[in-house]
């Protein structure tokens, strides 16, 4: 069984979206990103919580997220 990060990636149609989930998987700093990708600051956060909430959204769908856990998730 392939890492749910691995397969959102490996799904990623957009060549350069694709490289920045990579280096975020990867562990590059958010400021190293900014610094050497073509993105813009407000634009890399709105990807990288996208990627997040897509990551979220999967596991909960794998059942690998409790109940009890997502309602105790902070609104705001």
């Amino acid at each position: 069984m392939s890492c749910i990060v691995d397969e959102i990636i490996a799904n990623e149609e957009n060549g350069w979206i694709k490289n920045i989930l990579l280096k975020i998987k990867n562990g590059y700093s958010d400021i190293n990103i900014i610094a050497f990708c073509p993105i813009e600051k407000t634009k890399y956060y709105e990807l990288k919580k996208e990627f997040k909430n897509k990551v979220y959204q999967c596991c909960i769908f794998k059942q690998l997220v409790p109940y009890n856990d997502i309602l105790k998730t902070k609104i705001g």
